[in-house]
Protein backbone atom coordinates (compact mmCIF):
# COMPACT_ATOMS: atom_id res chain seq x y z
CA UNK A 1 0.00 0.00 0.00
CA UNK A 2 1.27 3.34 -0.74
CA UNK A 3 0.07 6.27 1.33
CA UNK A 4 0.43 10.60 0.70
CA UNK A 5 0.16 12.14 4.50
CA UNK A 6 -0.40 15.78 4.97
CA UNK A 7 0.03 17.94 8.07
CA UNK A 8 0.45 21.76 8.07
CA UNK A 9 -1.77 21.88 11.16
CA UNK A 10 0.81 25.04 12.39
CA UNK A 11 4.03 26.57 11.46
CA UNK A 12 5.29 23.74 11.07
CA UNK A 13 4.59 21.00 8.22
CA UNK A 14 5.24 18.02 7.16
CA UNK A 15 4.72 15.13 3.99
CA UNK A 16 5.45 11.53 3.91
CA UNK A 17 5.23 8.91 1.13
CA UNK A 18 4.68 5.39 3.19
CA UNK A 19 3.78 1.91 2.82
CA UNK A 20 2.93 -0.18 5.59
CA UNK A 21 6.46 -0.56 6.44
CA UNK A 22 8.75 1.72 4.64
CA UNK A 23 9.35 5.20 4.36
CA UNK A 24 9.98 6.24 0.80
CA UNK A 25 10.28 9.99 1.15
CA UNK A 26 9.60 12.92 4.22
CA UNK A 27 9.93 16.50 4.24
CA UNK A 28 9.32 18.53 7.80
CA UNK A 29 10.10 21.98 7.53
CA UNK A 30 9.39 25.22 9.09
CA UNK A 31 6.58 27.00 6.54
CA UNK A 32 5.49 29.47 8.97
CA UNK A 33 2.64 31.03 6.44
CA UNK A 34 3.36 29.43 3.38
CA UNK A 35 1.56 26.46 3.67
CA UNK A 36 0.00 26.69 0.46
CA UNK A 37 2.65 27.44 -1.40
CA UNK A 38 4.89 24.83 0.09
CA UNK A 39 2.71 22.45 0.17
CA UNK A 40 2.07 21.16 -3.41
CA UNK A 41 5.93 22.04 -4.27
CA UNK A 42 7.13 19.03 -1.47
CA UNK A 43 4.14 16.85 -2.85
CA UNK A 44 5.53 17.21 -6.41
CA UNK A 45 9.40 16.98 -5.65
CA UNK A 46 8.48 13.81 -3.41
CA UNK A 47 6.33 11.62 -6.58
CA UNK A 48 9.12 13.07 -8.59
CA UNK A 49 12.14 11.54 -7.09
CA UNK A 50 10.53 8.35 -6.43
CA UNK A 51 9.36 8.36 -9.97
CA UNK A 52 5.61 7.45 -8.48
CA UNK A 53 2.73 9.21 -9.96
CA UNK A 54 -0.47 10.57 -7.83
CA UNK A 55 -2.71 7.37 -9.54
CA UNK A 56 -0.43 4.74 -7.73
CA UNK A 57 -1.41 6.22 -4.40
CA UNK A 58 -3.68 3.70 -2.85
CA UNK A 59 -4.91 6.15 0.50
CA UNK A 60 -4.61 10.07 1.75
CA UNK A 61 -4.15 11.05 5.32
CA UNK A 62 -4.66 14.44 6.28
CA UNK A 63 -4.23 16.00 9.52
CA UNK A 64 -7.60 17.93 10.67
CA UNK A 65 -6.51 20.02 13.87
CA UNK A 66 -6.86 21.60 15.97
CA UNK A 67 -4.23 24.28 15.26
CA UNK A 68 -3.60 27.51 12.46
CA UNK A 69 -7.55 27.95 11.78
CA UNK A 70 -5.75 28.66 7.99
CA UNK A 71 -2.60 26.00 8.15
CA UNK A 72 -4.96 22.91 9.14
CA UNK A 73 -7.32 23.52 6.06
CA UNK A 74 -4.62 24.19 3.39
CA UNK A 75 -4.02 20.40 3.81
CA UNK A 76 -7.29 19.07 4.37
CA UNK A 77 -8.15 21.25 1.06
CA UNK A 78 -5.40 19.48 -0.88
CA UNK A 79 -5.76 15.96 0.89
CA UNK A 80 -10.03 15.94 -0.03
CA UNK A 81 -9.28 17.00 -4.01
CA UNK A 82 -6.75 14.47 -4.45
CA UNK A 83 -8.88 11.94 -2.38
CA UNK A 84 -11.95 12.62 -4.81
CA UNK A 85 -10.04 13.36 -8.17
CA UNK A 86 -8.21 10.22 -7.60
CA UNK A 87 -11.29 8.01 -5.94
CA UNK A 88 -8.57 6.34 -3.29
CA UNK A 89 -9.73 6.31 0.25
CA UNK A 90 -9.28 9.70 2.75
CA UNK A 91 -8.48 9.26 6.47
CA UNK A 92 -8.47 12.34 9.02
CA UNK A 93 -6.52 12.02 11.40
CA UNK A 94 -6.05 14.48 14.67
CA UNK A 95 -3.25 16.73 14.97
CA UNK A 96 -2.70 15.86 18.61
CA UNK A 97 -3.04 12.45 18.13
CA UNK A 98 -0.24 12.50 15.85
CA UNK A 99 1.75 14.54 18.47
CA UNK A 100 0.70 11.78 21.15
CA UNK A 101 2.05 9.02 18.88
CA UNK A 102 5.55 9.96 18.43
CA UNK A 103 5.63 9.72 22.19
CA UNK A 104 4.11 6.07 22.71
CA UNK A 105 7.13 4.35 24.21
CA UNK A 106 5.95 6.14 27.63
CA UNK A 107 4.53 4.33 29.70
CA UNK A 108 2.43 6.64 31.21
CA UNK A 109 -0.58 9.20 30.59
CA UNK A 110 0.90 11.28 27.49
CA UNK A 111 -0.73 14.72 26.95
CA UNK A 112 -0.47 15.95 23.62
CA UNK A 113 -0.19 20.13 23.52
CA UNK A 114 -0.64 23.07 21.14
CA UNK A 115 -0.07 26.56 21.63
CA UNK A 116 -3.83 27.93 20.86
CA UNK A 117 -2.60 31.71 21.29
CA UNK A 118 -4.90 34.29 23.90
CA UNK A 119 -2.29 32.51 26.49
CA UNK A 120 -4.49 28.84 25.97
CA UNK A 121 -3.38 25.98 24.71
CA UNK A 122 -4.69 22.95 23.11
CA UNK A 123 -4.64 19.67 24.35
CA UNK A 124 -5.66 15.87 24.74
CA UNK A 125 -4.68 13.12 26.64
CA UNK A 126 -3.63 9.40 25.66
CA UNK A 127 -2.62 6.15 26.98
CA UNK A 128 -0.98 3.48 24.62
CA UNK A 129 -0.48 -0.07 24.85
CA UNK A 130 1.83 -1.94 23.21
CA UNK A 131 0.54 -5.16 21.24
CA UNK A 132 2.86 -7.96 19.59
CA UNK A 133 2.26 -9.10 16.59
CA UNK A 134 2.75 -13.32 14.47
CA UNK A 135 5.93 -11.58 13.26
CA UNK A 136 7.34 -10.17 16.39
CA UNK A 137 7.46 -6.39 15.27
CA UNK A 138 6.10 -4.19 18.35
CA UNK A 139 3.22 -2.09 17.60
CA UNK A 140 1.76 0.49 19.66
CA UNK A 141 -1.93 1.64 19.86
CA UNK A 142 -3.39 4.20 21.42
CA UNK A 143 -6.50 5.67 23.67
CA UNK A 144 -7.49 9.20 24.11
CA UNK A 145 -8.85 9.64 27.33
CA UNK A 146 -11.12 12.15 27.96
CA UNK A 147 -12.41 15.13 25.83
CA UNK A 148 -10.25 17.83 23.92
CA UNK A 149 -9.39 20.91 25.93
CA UNK A 150 -8.79 24.90 25.66
CA UNK A 151 -7.73 26.76 28.34
CA UNK A 152 -5.04 28.04 29.52
CA UNK A 153 -2.55 26.18 31.64
CA UNK A 154 -3.29 26.34 34.75
CA UNK A 155 -6.74 25.86 33.89
CA UNK A 156 -5.27 22.42 32.12
CA UNK A 157 -3.62 21.16 35.35
CA UNK A 158 -6.52 21.90 37.02
CA UNK A 159 -8.68 19.88 34.09
CA UNK A 160 -5.42 16.99 34.84
CA UNK A 161 -5.89 16.70 38.38
CA UNK A 162 -9.97 16.32 38.70
CA UNK A 163 -9.83 13.96 35.36
CA UNK A 164 -6.88 11.01 36.24
CA UNK A 165 -8.73 9.54 39.15
CA UNK A 166 -11.95 8.48 36.56
CA UNK A 167 -8.92 7.18 33.50
CA UNK A 168 -9.61 3.62 32.89
CA UNK A 169 -6.01 2.59 34.84
CA UNK A 170 -4.61 3.48 38.11
CA UNK A 171 -1.86 6.16 36.98
CA UNK A 172 1.35 5.67 38.75
CA UNK A 173 3.82 7.37 36.31
CA UNK A 174 4.54 10.93 35.52
CA UNK A 175 2.03 12.75 32.77
CA UNK A 176 4.29 13.37 29.75
CA UNK A 177 4.05 17.28 27.66
CA UNK A 178 4.36 17.15 24.45
CA UNK A 179 4.03 19.62 21.21
CA UNK A 180 4.77 23.22 20.62
CA UNK A 181 4.86 24.34 23.88
CA UNK A 182 6.34 27.96 24.42
CA UNK A 183 7.99 28.67 27.17
CA UNK A 184 5.89 30.33 29.56
CA UNK A 185 3.32 27.72 29.12
CA UNK A 186 6.03 24.88 29.73
CA UNK A 187 7.13 26.78 33.05
CA UNK A 188 3.42 26.66 34.38
CA UNK A 189 3.33 23.51 34.00
CA UNK A 190 6.57 22.30 35.39
CA UNK A 191 5.81 24.26 38.81
CA UNK A 192 2.09 23.42 38.53
CA UNK A 193 2.70 19.54 38.76
CA UNK A 194 6.31 19.01 40.14
CA UNK A 195 7.53 15.55 40.48
CA UNK A 196 3.97 14.30 38.39
CA UNK A 197 5.34 15.47 35.24
CA UNK A 198 7.92 15.15 32.35
CA UNK A 199 8.01 17.51 29.37
CA UNK A 200 9.38 16.45 26.04
CA UNK A 201 11.93 18.51 24.51
CA UNK A 202 10.90 20.35 21.70
CA UNK A 203 13.03 19.09 19.20
CA UNK A 204 11.79 15.71 19.89
CA UNK A 205 7.88 17.06 20.02
CA UNK A 206 8.36 18.03 16.08
CA UNK A 207 5.15 16.14 14.43
CA UNK A 208 6.33 14.26 11.52
CA UNK A 209 4.14 13.05 8.54
CA UNK A 210 5.28 9.49 8.61
CA UNK A 211 3.40 9.09 11.96
CA UNK A 212 0.74 10.40 10.76
CA UNK A 213 0.54 7.64 7.82
CA UNK A 214 1.62 5.05 10.43
CA UNK A 215 -1.96 6.05 12.62
CA UNK A 216 -4.16 6.30 9.21
CA UNK A 217 -2.79 2.99 7.91
CA UNK A 218 -4.34 1.60 11.47
CA UNK A 219 -7.87 3.00 10.85
CA UNK A 220 -7.48 2.16 7.43
CA UNK A 221 -7.07 -1.42 8.80
CA UNK A 222 -9.92 -1.34 11.11
CA UNK A 223 -12.38 0.04 7.84
CA UNK A 224 -12.51 4.06 9.30
CA UNK A 225 -12.87 6.00 6.16
CA UNK A 226 -13.80 9.65 5.67
CA UNK A 227 -15.55 10.98 3.40
CA UNK A 228 -14.42 14.25 1.53
CA UNK A 229 -17.39 15.77 1.13
CA UNK A 230 -17.82 15.51 4.47
CA UNK A 231 -14.37 15.57 6.67
CA UNK A 232 -14.19 19.04 7.95
CA UNK A 233 -11.08 20.44 9.83
CA UNK A 234 -11.52 20.48 14.06
CA UNK A 235 -11.87 23.43 15.10
CA UNK A 236 -11.74 24.25 19.37
CA UNK A 237 -12.26 27.94 19.18
CA UNK A 238 -14.08 29.72 17.25
CA UNK A 239 -12.24 31.56 14.64
CA UNK A 240 -11.49 35.27 15.13
CA UNK A 241 -13.83 37.21 12.05
CA UNK A 242 -14.02 40.47 12.09
CA UNK A 243 -15.40 42.87 9.62
CA UNK A 244 -13.43 44.60 7.68
CA UNK A 245 -12.94 48.49 8.55
CA UNK A 246 -11.84 49.28 4.98
CA UNK A 247 -15.53 48.67 4.03
CA UNK A 248 -17.18 50.19 7.13
CA UNK A 249 -15.51 53.67 5.65
CA UNK A 250 -16.56 53.36 2.33
CA UNK A 251 -19.75 52.19 3.24
CA UNK A 252 -20.74 54.54 6.24
CA UNK A 253 -21.08 54.03 9.42
CA UNK A 254 -23.19 51.00 10.66
CA UNK A 255 -24.95 50.65 13.90
CA UNK A 256 -23.92 47.74 16.34
CA UNK A 257 -26.29 45.10 15.99
CA UNK A 258 -26.07 45.52 12.31
CA UNK A 259 -22.37 44.89 12.78
CA UNK A 260 -22.86 42.28 15.28
CA UNK A 261 -25.27 40.50 13.43
CA UNK A 262 -23.09 40.47 10.24
CA UNK A 263 -19.99 39.33 12.16
CA UNK A 264 -22.02 36.61 13.43
CA UNK A 265 -22.72 34.81 10.60
CA UNK A 266 -19.15 35.33 9.14
CA UNK A 267 -18.34 33.54 12.05
CA UNK A 268 -21.31 30.66 11.54
CA UNK A 269 -20.28 30.08 7.94
CA UNK A 270 -16.67 30.08 8.77
CA UNK A 271 -17.57 27.14 11.54
CA UNK A 272 -19.74 25.49 8.55
CA UNK A 273 -16.81 25.63 5.50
Amino acid sequence: MLLLALDTSTRFASVALCSENELFSEYTWYAENNHSVDLLERIQSMTAKRQISLQQLDAIAVATGPGSFNGVRVALAAAKALAFSLQKPLIGVGTLDVIAAQQQQWRGPICAILEAGRSELYAACYLSEEQGSTDADVRYRQQQVGDYFLGTAPQLLEHLQSQIARWPVPISTPVLFCGEIKPASRQALQQGMAGQSRIRDGLLSTRHASVLAYLAMQRLQDGKIDDPLLLEPLYLRRPSITKSSRKQALLGAESPQAIDHDTKEREQGALRH
